[in-house]
């Protein structure tokens, strides 16, 4: 199916365009229509495919007319343009990120589902999210008042002292005991926040298991023989980039919510940016793209929004890179093409 571009028209009183067609992602279909409201939009929704018809072209083509593969101009000249066959027609990336209808579409999706996971993290009280990195799933977890707040990184090496506590020498000589974060989670009733829970093995996974288990019967007694148990309020939110099917079941078993997070939540791109042009730019590139048109960086790896926010700090805080240049080291050359074709349509 050839794609359509919807007629857009700033004269109400004008009878409509016939739909600006791309033959098969090959060629622009020259003989539908050419007018300025037809030829203004090509520009505005596909700034790369119209430097291939007109390199360094303005935007204002007020007076032109376009008919068999030659633009008339108002002034009485004509301009050909190169034939079909070298002409190439926009990329999935230039037609999902122009869409705007579409945009509208996965911001109200993702407003419901960040809605749900909101609502699990705050009631809930041991949620697992999963997803690819970058989208926000510890970020929302440890969206808590800072005295609440323990944290976590788990990898293959991580002890299980690590999380429980151990003792440390003393000013007089001796040791004392210090609570890790798990323990001292479950003596303030505050929110443990694991992240890659996925590596966990050994003692650590076993220790993990008796954290989270259900509050009926969670208790665990220490090395200094003192038996503790979980404090009222006491949760946890644990991540991972990987599918649970990976975790072993007695530790998947313990998770009272498990929720896929796949993008990144509407309001991350609202705040904190330098440049609003370039959230509303990444905004696009995130949420418009399919996974088989999603804009890749160096080694063929996913681009998520901690390297837009890379490229945001170095354009706009003090390093004041351009933002070509910016982003090029950040997500690669190629990518960086997309990206700046995305800065285009924001």
């Amino acid at each position: 199916m050839p794609y359509v571009m919807p007629y857009v028209s700033s004269f109400p009183s004008r009878p409509p365009c016939p739909p600006i067609t791309f033959n098969s992602r090959s060629n622009y279909d020259l003989q539908n229509c050419g007018c300025s409201n037809c030829l203004n939009e090509l520009y505005r929704r596909f700034p790369a495919y119209w430097n291939t018809l007109f390199p360094g072209s303005g935007v204002d083509f007020s007076g032109i007319e376009v008919t068999s593969g030659t633009i008339i101009l108002g002034g009485g000249g004509t301009l050909t343009i190169p034939p079909s066959s070298t002409q190439m027609a926009p990329t999935q990336q230039e037609i999902d990120m122009s869409n705007m209808e579409a945009l509208k579409r996965v911001r109200g999706e993702l407003d419901t589902e960040w809605a749900d996971i909101k609502l699990a993290c705050d009631k809930a009280r041991r949620v697992l999210l999963w997803g690819p990195p970058g989208t926000g799933k510890s970020y929302i977890g440890t969206d808590v008042p800072k005295e609440r707040l323990s944290r976590l990184y788990i990898t293959m090496d991580t002890p299980a002292a690590e999380v429980r506590g151990h003792y440390l020498p003393n000013e007089k000589g001796g040791f004392s005991w210090h609570d890790g974060p798990g323990i001292a989670s479950w003596r303030k009733g505050g929110r443990l926040v694991i992240d890659e829970i996925d590596a966990a093995s050994g003692d650590t996974l076993t220790l993990l298991m008796g954290l989270l288990d259900d509050p009926e019967s969670a208790k665990l007694t220490l090395p200094t023989n003192e038996t503790i148990y979980p404090a009222e309020g006491f949760s946890c939110i644990a991540t991972t980039n990987q599918a649970p099917t990976v975790m072993p079941e007695p530790l998947l078993d313990r998770f009272d919510v498990v929720i896929h997070v796949t993008r990144p939540a509407p309001w991350a791109f609202q705040s904190g940016w330098y440049s609003r042009q370039l959230a509303e730019a990444a905004e696009r590139a995130i949420l418009l793209t399919s996974d088989g048109n999603s804009i890749k960086g160096k080694g063929n790896r996913p681009i998520g929004l901690r390297a837009f926010k890379a490229i945001d700090r170095l354009h706009g805080g003090q390093a004041k890179l351009a933002l070509n240049d910016a982003a090029r080291l950040v997500i690669g050359k190629e990518a960086a093409h997309w990206f700046m074709t995305a800065m285009k349509l924001a």
